[in-house]
This record gives C-alpha cells, sequence and structure tokens, in this order.
C-alpha cells in the first residue's frame, strides 16, 4: 500500500486535465487527525474509526491540493446536503473505497464542477447490475461481464453524480444517467431534465484502472 499521497496524473494523465489537481491515498493516510480544523473534528466527533479515517484522509489531501492552488486553509465541513463546502473560486470532489482515498480540486474559472469516484474493481451481484445499468448499457454481454461492467458503470454514474449534484441539487437515480464508453473515456447522459436544465444533457469524463480499482472523473467546463 502507498505510504504518502499520490498525484493521479501518474498513472492516467487524461483522467483529469492540468488545470485539475489530484491525488490519493491510502485510507490510513487519514489517521493522523492533528492537522484538521476544529470544525473538522466536530464533524467526526461521535464516527467509528473507519469513517474518521476516510473523513480525515480526505481533509488531508484536500488540503494539501488547495495549497498547492495557493488558497487558503479553510474547514471543509460539509453541507446540509453533505456536500463539502470549498473555498469560493474553488471547485472540488472528493470519494473513498475501504482502502484508497482520492480528491480532485480546480479553479471554478475553468470548471463549473468536477466529480471524482474510486471503488474497487470487483464485480457486482446480478441483481446490483439490474439496478444500477440501464438494459442498452450492458446488452449483449454475459453474467460474469455485465457484472465487471456494472461496476465500471456504477462508479462512472457515481462521478457524473458527484459533478452534477453540487449545481443542480437534484438527486439522480442510477437509472436517470445513460452511459456510453469509448476506450478510457465516457459520455453520460442525464435523462432528468430538472438536472439537465442546469448541467447540460451531456457530462464527460474518463476511468483508469489502478491498484485493483477503478478512478472515474467527470467533468463539466465553465
Amino acid at each position: 500500500m502507498l505510504p504518502e499521497p499520490c498525484d493521479l496524473q501518474t498513472f492516467m494523465p487524461s483522467l483529469f486535465s492540468k488545470s485539475v489537481l489530484s491525488r490519493f491515498a491510502p485510507t490510513s493516510f487519514g489517521e493522523d487527525e492533528s492537522s484538521l480544523h476544529a470544525s473538522e473534528l466536530e464533524v467526526i466527533l461521535r464516527a467509528v474509526p473507519k469513517r474518521r479515517r476516510e473523513f480525515t484522509a480526505g481533509r488531508r489531501l484536500a488540503h494539501g491540493l488547495l495549497a498547492d492552488l495557493r488558497k487558503d486553509s479553510i474547514p471543509l465541513v460539509p453541507d446540509d446536503d453533505r456536500c463539502p463546502v470549498w473555498p469560493s473560486g474553488v471547485v472540488g470532489s472528493i470519494s473513498h473505497s475501504s482502502a484508497l482515498c482520492a480528491v480532485a480540486v480546480s479553479l471554478s474559472e475553468r470548471y463549473q464542477s468536477v466529480g471524482l469516484d474510486v471503488e474497487d474493481i470487483h464485480p457486482l451481484d446480478e441483481p446490483l447490475v439490474e439496478r444500477i445499468c440501464l438494459p442498452e448499457e450492458i446488452s449483449g454481454l454475459d453474467s460474469e461481464q455485465s457484472g465487471h461492467r456494472g461496476k465500471l458503470l456504477f462508479s462512472i454514474k457515481e462521478a457524473v453524480y458527484k459533478c452534477q449534484f453540487p449545481l443542480s441539487r437534484v438527486f439522480l437515480g442510477f437509472h436517470d444517467v445513460k452511459v456510453e464508453i469509448e476506450g478510457t473515456h465516457f459520455c453520460a447522459t442525464v435523462l432528468k431534465e430538472n438536472a439537465a436544465d442546469i448541467t447540460g444533457k451531456e457530462i464527460e469524463g474518463a476511468y483508469a484502472l489502478h491498484l485493483g480499482h477503478v478512478f472515474s472523473a467527470a467533468r463539466i467546463f465553465a
């Protein structure tokens, strides 16, 4: 496991453009809470150890990236919808699996929003595939193939959701997003009109496989 944070661009340059800073680390990076702001500590005051590590790893990574953007360190506390409140002029996204945490940030003058998701690559069970995937997204695949494709689509749709929600504040179900994949890039169509009217109907992005995980990134240009 990685002892220190690593830039996502080291293994997948096209995941985000150069104007997005992104980094990942093991969730054990969150065992040191000493750099958290008091209001951040309050958020996890009664949380179980696993949740504390995940939260702290994300905040430590985010504070480091904000320093790289030359932004002042402020508490990154969640709003009423559980979205991190970023400094003025910054957009960002935080994600974690049981093993890894990843963060992406950018200046809002370039992007309206970014969404990042990280998942382990274990395939989904068939009932979950049907809940997450539209029939046309897994057409022609056998059960094993659809399980692997389902996990990829799950990650992509999570990234798309995280990208659109701070703008639209509209909750999307998995069947409210249709994904088309070409190589390591994707185009997601938002089927729910009240969200698409705000974010645009199509949200593009890319994915990468690394360390037994899939990293998915979505973005909406300014």
